[in-house]
């Protein structure tokens, strides 16, 4: 079976790592997939250049948010509802300023998902080299979210039919409001929860490279510490999601 993989690629002022995301998309082997840029109001230079890319791919299309940034989550939740149409689509989240480590990632996801498989995640590089990847095999589901431990990260992939039982109310803080920090946070507890074992897999090799390296995601740490550490309190003290048999 031949999966279409649905790519979201969000970024703001992502001028020097662009053309290394994209083009790590360009380079895979496999090649049904579809890509969706969303620009949140950069002023660098960046959707100029993602503008050469939806001019010469057709499977490539570009959103762009100006004058006002609407952030990561309200980003993805608009395109999945937009251009993830059919419930197999395998929904794909990419930072424009990370790349994909090699050219066989979706070769690889997609003969793990030739079994019933409704969601995967990891693993990843960092850009620096600095530090190693922190994913690993959650070992019980309904402790997860609950656990002080965080093992659910980059490259995290869903198909559309598990995504579309996570209740909209459920990836926004009680004012209604999406988050702009921590949105995996928001979206993996219940994707985990509902999957369970059986339906998850955790994936060893090396899918993703994150760029711990770029002075933006820096700066806007130093503005607010503790924001991430703040919003994800919140969603590890929302209710569980139960485990489902089907989607």
């Amino acid at each position: 079976m031949d999966n279409k993989f649905i790519i979201l690629v969000t970024q703001r002022d992502a001028k020097p790592f662009i053309r290394k995301c994209l083009d790590s998309i360009v380079m895979q082997t496999y090649k049904n997939y579809f890509v969706i840029i969303m620009d949140d109001c950069s002023t660098d230079g960046t959707w100029e250049i993602i503008q050469e890319y939806t001019g010469k791919y057709d499977n490539f299309q570009a959103i762009r948010n100006d004058p006002k940034r609407t952030y990561q989550c309200k980003n993805f939740v608009a395109a999945i509802n937009a251009f993830a149409t059919k419930r197999e689509d395998v929904i794909v989240f990419l930072s424009g300023d990370d790349w994909f480590y090699s050219d066989d990632v979706l070769e690889h996801l997609n003969r793990v998902y030739q079994d019933d498989i409704w969601m995967t995640y990891g693993s990843f590089i960092p850009s620096s080299g600095k530090f190693e990847s922190y994913c690993a095999q959650i070992t019980d589901t309904r402790a997860y979210r609950r656990s002080r431990t965080w093992l659910a990260s980059h490259l995290v992939t869903c198909k559309k039919k598990l995504w579309k039982r996570i209740r909209d109310e459920d990836l926004r803080y009680k004012n209604g409001e999406y988050p702009n920090n921590s949105f995996d946070c928001a979206f993996l507890y219940p994707m985990i929860e509902m999957s369970g074992l059986k339906h998850m897999k955790f994936i060893d090799k090396i899918l993703y490279v994150y760029n711990d390296q770029n002075p933006i995601a820096e700066e806007h740490f130093k503005e607010d510490p503790g924001a991430c550490g703040r919003e994800r309190r919140y969603w590890t003290r929302r209710p569980q999601y139960k485990e489902l048999r089907k989607v």
